[in-house]
C-alpha cells in the first residue's frame, strides 16, 4: 500500500474528524456535567454550529472551482481550526472564547472538507480499483478518528476539565495541518487552478488569495454572531438547500449534453444518499433512547455501556473499510459494482431495522436482548461502508472538473437535510418519550416503527434496483467515457 496515493490524505482527515467530534462531545458534556450551557442551549448551538458547518462549503466550493483551487482551502481550513480549537482552550476565562473559537472551527471545517474530497477526486483520475481504496480508506480512517474521540474524550473531560479538552482538539488540528504541509509533495500539483492567482487582480490591484481571506474574515464574524446572539434557526438550511438545488438544476441547462447527463445521475444517487443517511440519524436518536429503557444490557456477565453502543457502527466501518481496501485488485471498477454497493447499503440499512424489529417481538417483559441492538448496528455501519463510500467516490468522478467542489459540497448539505428529516421521522414513526413507564407498550410502539421503516427501506432498495436496471447501459457509457475535462 502506497503511503503517497493511498494513506496521506486519509491520516489528514483521521486528526480533523477526531477533534471535530472531539469537540462535539466536549459540548455536551458541558451541559451533562459541569452545567455552564443548560442542556436545551447546548443543543442548539451545536445545531448551528453544524448549520453553519454544511453552509460554508457552498461559498467555499465555488471559490475553489472558479478562483483559487481547493488546495488553498486544506492550508486555510486547517489553520483555521486550530486556531479556533486554541481559542476555545481560554474558554474559562471567558465564555465569548467559545462562540469565537466555534465560528473559526465552523468556517475551517466548512472550507476544509470539500476542499479534502476534491483533491482526492482529482488525485485519481480513472475510474478503477485505486481511486475505490482512495476512498474506502478515507472514509474509514476518517471514522476511526471518531473512534479515538468517543473513547476518551469523557474520560479526559472528567478527570482533566474542559481546557485540556479543547487543547486536545487543537492537537489533532494542528497534526493535520502538519502533515498537510509535509506531505503536499504527494499530490504534486493536484489543487491548483490554471491563473488562480491572477483571477482577481483586476479588481483594486489584489490577488485571489486576499480576497478570499477576505470573505473568510467576514463569515468567521457572521458565525460569531449566529453562535452569540442566537438569531439563526438550523432550519434555514432546508430552504437554503432547496435553493442550491435549484440552482444545481440551473447549471444543468448550462453545461454541454454530456455534462447533464452526469448531473443527472448525481441527482439520482443523492436522493438514496440522503434518504439513507435521514433513515440512520433517526436510528442513533431512537436507539440511544431504547437502549436506556427496553434493553437489558448485561449478557454473560458482560456489561454494555451506551459509549460502547454508539461505537459499534464506527468500528463496523472502519474493519470493513481495511478489509476491502487490502482485497482490492488492480483492476477497473465497473459502475455496476458501484450501483450494486449503494443498493447493498440501502437493502443493508432495511435488515438492520428488521433485526431491531425481531428484538422486540422476541422481548421478554418489555426488555430485549442486547445482542439484538448491537448485531443491528453491526449491519447498519457495514451498510454505511458501502454505500457511503461508493456515493462520494461517483459523486465526485461524475461532477464536471469546473465545478466539481460545489457539486461535492452540495452532497455534505444532503447530509444536513439528512439530519432535519430525520426528526420528523422520529416524529411520525416513533412516539415513544421518557414519561411512558410501561416497558410492554414502550416496546411495542418501537416495534411498529422499526418494522415501518424496514419496509420503507426495503421498498427503496427495490425501486433503485428497478432504476439501475432499467438505465445501466446508459450510465455505465457515461461513467466509463469520463475524462480529466479540464
Amino acid at each position: 500500500m502506497r503511503f503517497n496515493k493511498d494513506l496521506f490524505l486519509s491520516v489528514v482527515l483521521l486528526f480533523e474528524r477526531f477533534s471535530y467530534h472531539w469537540l462535539s462531545l466536549v459540548v455536551v458534556f458541558l451541559a451533562i456535567y459541569k452545567a455552564d450551557i443548560p442542556d436545551a442551549d447546548a443543543y442548539v448551538l451545536w445545531a448551528r454550529y453544524c448549520a453553519v458547518c454544511y453552509i460554508i462549503p457552498l461559498v467555499s466550493g465555488l471559490l475553489s472551482d472558479r478562483v483559487i483551487g481547493s488546495r488553498f482551502f486544506i492550508t486555510l481550513g486547517c489553520i483555521l481550526m486550530t486556531v479556533g480549537y486554541g481559542v476555545m482552550a481560554l474558554y474559562a476565562l471567558h465564555g465569548a472564547y467559545l462562540f469565537f473559537g466555534l465560528a473559526c472551527v465552523a468556517v475551517g471545517v466548512g472550507v476544509f472538507k470539500p476542499a479534502l474530497l476534491t483533491c482526492v477526486s482529482l488525485s485519481y483520475i480513472k475510474n478503477n480499483s485505486d481511486r475505490s481504496k482512495a476512498f474506502i480508506l478515507l472514509y474509514s480512517l476518517g471514522n476511526l478518528g471518531t473512534f479515538f474521540a468517543y473513547t476518551f474524550c469523557e474520560r479526559i473531560f472528567t478527570s482533566y476539565g474542559v481546557s485540556v479538552c479543547f487543547c486536545m482538539s487543537c492537537i489533532g488540528a494542528f497534526i493535520s495541518l502538519l502533515l498537510w504541509i509535509k506531505g503536499k509533495k504527494y499530490i504534486k500539483d493536484v489543487g491548483f487552478l490554471p491563473n488562480s492567482g491572477t483571477v482577481c487582480e483586476n479588481v483594486m490591484g489584489w490577488k485571489a488569495k486576499n480576497y478570499v481571506l477576505l470573505i473568510t474574515a467576514f463569515l468567521i464574524i457572521l458565525s460569531t454572531a449566529v453562535f452569540s446572539l442566537g438569531k439563526f434557526s438550523p432550519s434555514i438550511i432546508v430552504f437554503i438547500g432547496i435553493a442550491v438545488f435549484v440552482s444545481l438544476m440551473l447549471c444543468i441547462v448550462r453545461v454541454s449534453k454530456h455534462e447533464v447527463l452526469r448531473l443527472m445521475i448525481i441527482v439520482f444517487i443523492l436522493v438514496f444518499f440522503t434518504a439513507f443517511f435521514a433513515l440512520e440519524l433517526q436510528t442513533f436518536s431512537t436507539i440511544a433512547l431504547f437502549f436506556e429503557s427496553n434493553v437489558n444490557k448485561t449478557f454473560c456477565d458482560w456489561t454494555v455501556s451506551a459509549s460502547m453502543l454508539r461505537s459499534i457502527p464506527i468500528i463496523s466501518i472502519v474493519i470493513v473499510g481495511l478489509i476491502r481496501a487490502s482485497l482490492m485488485k488492480n483492476k477497473s471498477y465497473k459502475p455496476c459494482e458501484a450501483l450494486f454497493s449503494i443498493a447493498f447499503g440501502v437493502f443493508g440499512s432495511a435488515v438492520s431495522f428488521f433485526v431491531f424489529y425481531l428484538g422486540c417481538r422476541l422481548s421478554i417483559d418489555g426488555m430485549v436482548n442486547v445482542l439484538f441492538p448491537i448485531f443491528g448496528l453491526v449491519i447498519l455501519g457495514i451498510s454505511e461502508a458501502y454505500l457511503a463510500t461508493t456515493v462520494i467516490n461517483y459523486v465526485s468522478l461524475l461532477a464536471p472538473y469546473h465545478m466539481k467542489s460545489y457539486v461535492i459540497s452540495v452532497m455534505m448539505l444532503c447530509i444536513a437535510f439528512a439530519s432535519t428529516f430525520s426528526v420528523f421521522i422520529e416524529k411520525i414513526w416513533f412516539t415513544v418519550d421518557n414519561s411512558i413507564t410501561d416497558k410492554l407498550y414502550a416496546v411495542s410502539l418501537y416495534q411498529a416503527g422499526f418494522i415501518n421503516v424496514a419496509i420503507v427501506q426495503i421498498i427503496a432498495s427495490g425501486i433503485f434496483f428497478v432504476l439501475c436496471f432499467l438505465f445501466l447501459k446508459h450510465i455505465s457509457g457515461i461513467v466509463e467515457s469520463i475524462k480529466l475535462d479540464k
